[in-house]
């Protein structure tokens, strides 16, 4: 199962009550579109596992809260209103011996029609799980879609009497605490280097540039992150040093890899299959100045395994496939499934330190020329004996067979 999520960061999530916040929730319960009124669609809480539970079932899931978000919406067909009304349309002609119908009357044959199919006409349904973890601040939002995701932020403000923060580079850099003066950073890229961005003296958000701002000029930084990555892993054969609780990590390239010019409409080069990462057309997309925008990868660390696709809008992770989940119990496989993405994603806070921490030394100017060198080079892949064998048309034989071609990060 791959899963898509959106984060975001809760204000002063330790002094919300638990109890109370479910009590909440089910004040904020789901309810169906009223047919009597104008309304298109409705939103409310419903129960993490589904909307056939009542309520919200019981969110209480240990050191989580799980509850999901239902919305149903109220689509005619238009085709099946223009059907309706024309039916209509003849029945009064007919009922009535006229040969037309003026505005006023049309318009009252729709307003009859779509009152009749409000009735008749099941909504559409959407379910979209979330997870609260209180201890750690953050709310997961198992979705991409913005309009569901502004449906959430503005349901639990009310429900919380909280703010949301949602997370993007510059709010997630924050709370790492290595924001100070990222706003100001040059953009960059492997054929050229702006180092005349403009700082502002004070990096907390308090003063100077609002949020927004700041958001907007370090969107710039998730596509450099990702090209960083991907130098990174090619240099290093995929292995990252992080220290600490996760010690080294492994991380290549995957199988589908977009890119793009940071110009308005530009071109997009797409890869999918193979190795794109270390393709001669993606190390020339690299050289006409584009940047990653899209990449899936691999992440290995000890016996444990991640396959995410990261977008550079902001460092969105969709298509996340976790490593085996031992639990059975539905609350010790939610909790467990929560630990493991919890871990992917600190995995990829500590190299998006570490890019902070290279992108703001005073060393950046080599590691950019070096960045730059190994964009301009030339790859050659490795190529197996046998198949060097087939193309110059000599027989393979078990004495002339090579060894087997293996991408890095994978086991033979």
């Amino acid at each position: 199962m791959a899963y898509t999520f959106t984060r975001f960061y809760v204000d002063a999530a330790d002094t919300i009550d638990r109890a109370e916040f479910i009590e909440r929730l089910r004040a904020f319960a789901f309810k169906p579109i009223d047919p009597a009124s104008e309304d298109v669609s409705s939103s409310g809480w419903c129960a993490f596992g589904g909307t056939y539970e009542p309520s919200v079932g019981d969110p209480d899931y240990g050191d989580l809260v799980a509850f999901g978000l239902r919305t149903d919406t109220l689509r005619i067909p238009a085709a099946r209103m223009k059907h309706e009304v024309e039916l209509e349309r003849r029945r009064v002609m007919e009922e009535r011996k006229l040969d037309s119908l003026n505005r006023y009357q049309v318009a009252e044959i729709k307003a009859d029609v779509v009152a009749r199919l409000r009735l008749n006409t099941p909504p559409s349904i959407s379910h979209v799980p979330v997870v609260l973890d209180l201890e750690a601040g953050v709310l997961w939002a198992f979705t991409a879609s913005d309009t569901a995701l502004e449906t959430i932020d503005e349901m639990f403000c009310r429900t919380a009497e909280r703010a949301l923060t949602r997370e993007t580079v510059y709010t997630r850099l924050r709370r790492l605490g290595v924001s100070a003066g990222v706003d100001g950073l040059g953009t960059f890229s492997a054929i050229a280097c702006d180092p005349d961005g403009v700082a502002d003296d004070d990096g907390d958000g308090r003063q100077g540039f609002d949020m927004l701002d700041r958001v907007l000029r370090c969107m710039h930084l998730a596509p450099e992150f990702m090209l960083w990555l991907w130098w990174r892993s090619e240099r290093d054969n995929g292995v990252f040093a992080l220290g600490g609780e996760l010690g080294d990590v492994e991380v290549w390239q995957d199988d589908r890899m977009v890119l793009a010019s940071s110009a308005v409409n530009a071109q997009t080069d797409t890869f999918r299959g193979g190795h794109p990462a270390t393709s001669a057309e993606a190390r020339e997309a690299l050289r006409l100045g584009k940047l990653p925008i899209q990449a899936k990868v691999g992440i290995v660390r000890g016996a444990q395994r991640w396959d995410v696709t990261i977008k550079a809008h902001d460092l969105a992770l969709s298509g996340v496939k976790l490593p085996a989940v031992l639990s059975r119990e539905d609350d010790e496989m939610l909790a467990e499934r929560m630990l493991l993405l919890g871990q992917m994603c600190a995995v990829l806070d500590a190299l998006l330190v570490e890019f902070i921490g290279e992108r703001m030394a005073t060393e950046w100017p080599e590691t950019h020329e070096a960045i730059r060198a190994w964009a301009a080079s030339d790859f050659e892949a490795p190529v197996a004996e046998d198949l060097r064998e087939l193309i110059n048309g000599v027989p393979v034989t078990t004495e002339t067979q090579g060894p087997r071609v293996v991408p890095v990060g994978r086991s033979a």
